[in-house]
């Protein structure tokens, strides 16, 4: 394969959305207690919000014109917190090559794409979110070097008897 990565246009929209869709009918099948099957996460509009601002690149996956996968990103910054250092972070909001060609590298060069572009950004990270179901997601990020800073807890009380 011939990965080619750059920086997404207007022109990406619609496959960015077919694959929003995806990526949420995942999450839907995983935990269909948090998230709905609704689709994209982010319209046409939303996206041309996100493709304006310098704050929020947007990296593409093509090869032979063909739209295989994306990874948006945020810069985020930490600036004289009394408790936290000043810090800059790309934080990868999502991360989806196209279901149908999955398994074949292309998450790989996407998220070395993302590493890339945070040294090149100067950052002192990469961070992200991952459900913890998610296995194959928690895997790769794992095997790609990345650690778990935090842990974040549930308690469902659906399941518990409340008084009436």
């Amino acid at each position: 394969m011939s990965i080619q990565i750059r920086r997404a246009t207007v022109r990406d929209c619609g496959d960015m959305i077919r694959l929003l869709e995806q990526i949420a009918y995942h999450h839907h099948r995983i935990r269909p207690d948090i998230y709905r099957n609704s689709g994209a996460k982010y319209g046409q509009t939303e996206l041309l919000e996100i493709l304006s601002d310098p704050d929020a690149p947007i990296l593409v996956a093509t090869e032979k014109g063909a739209f295989l996968g994306y990874a948006f990103c945020r810069l985020q910054r930490t600036e004289g917190d009394i408790l936290l250092q000043d810090r800059t972070v790309l934080y990868l909001d999502d991360l989806c090559v196209d279901e149908s060609i999955r398994g074949k590298g292309i998450g790989k060069v996407l998220f070395q794409a993302v590493k890339d572009l945070a040294i090149t950004l100067n950052c002192d990270a990469v961070e992200l979110n991952v459900l913890m179901e998610n296995a194959s997601a928690v895997q790769f990020y794992l095997s790609r070097g990345m650690k778990t800073q935090k842990c974040r807890m549930e308690l469902s009380l659906k399941e518990i008897e409340r008084p009436e």
